[in-house]
């Protein structure tokens, strides 16, 4: 297969996971705001999303998701929601007649529902091919990263408008810089400014939802007990 041919293998896999990549970026958005809301930051985010590949493994560790975390616990719940990837890879591994041993165990690295859906279908009526493969998780392997990126960014930018009221940040209080930090974790974003108004326990309550982990040793009288059980 010369170079040119390759070429139009890899567009022809483009095209054809297109319309899914408009259906996968809302949902890695989600996730990022969702990773945000737990403390990741978008780094974090992105490398999980990176790393791990699987959205529905991603959301039940976010839910499940401590400080510190439990890897045990992430790792177990993630291997139970994946486990069907083991029948799909072994599926569609008897259709990769054309790839060498190296590069099949590779492309299954990049396997998800809507990769293998396509790819099963384009082995009933065409030989699949490496270059088409790639063509198919290329993109959307890139657009899931770099939508939970995104969606962790916005996440974090609003809930530090949310608890502040503006853009603009203040120092963290050193209680909570000591409380976050002793635990190997930077502040969250409403570290930066409920601590520095004492007289808006409003503010303090709204705060302690988004974050309660690091807030709460920091503002508990600030709110009472109904606010404080809302807050949870």
């Amino acid at each position: 297969m010369n170079g040119n041919t390759r070429l139009q293998e890899f567009l022809g896999g483009m095209r054809a996971i297109s319309p899914l990549i408009a259906a996968v970026i809302p949902i890695g958005l989600v996730f990022g705001a969702v990773a945000a809301t737990k403390g990741l930051s978008p780094a974090e985010a992105g490398l999980m999303s990176a790393l791990v590949f699987a959205g529905g493994s991603q959301f039940v560790a976010m839910d499940i998701w401590t400080h510190p975390a439990s890897w045990t616990g992430v790792g177990f719940a993630a291997l139970l929601v994946n486990i069907r990837h083991v029948l799909m890879s072994a599926s569609l591994g008897t259709r990769m007649g054309g790839f060498s041993q190296p590069v099949r165990y590779l492309s299954m690295l990049f396997l998800a529902d809507e990769i293998w859906a396509m790819a099963e279908f384009r082995a009933k009526v065409a030989r699949l091919t490496p270059a088409w493969f790639a063509g198919l998780f290329a993109p959307f392997y890139l657009a899931w990263v770099f939508s939970g990126l995104a969606g962790a960014a916005l996440g974090a930018f609003s809930a530090i408008r949310w608890c502040s009221g503006s853009t603009s940040r203040s120092r963290p209080s050193s209680s909570c810089w000591s409380w976050a930090s002793g635990r190997g974790r930077k502040p969250a974003p409403c570290c930066w400014r409920a601590a520095a108004a004492p007289s808006s326990p409003s503010i303090s309550c709204r705060a302690s939802g988004i974050s309660l982990p690091v807030l709460s040793p920091v503002l508990p009288s600030r709110c009472s007990p109904a606010k404080r059980a809302m807050s949870r």
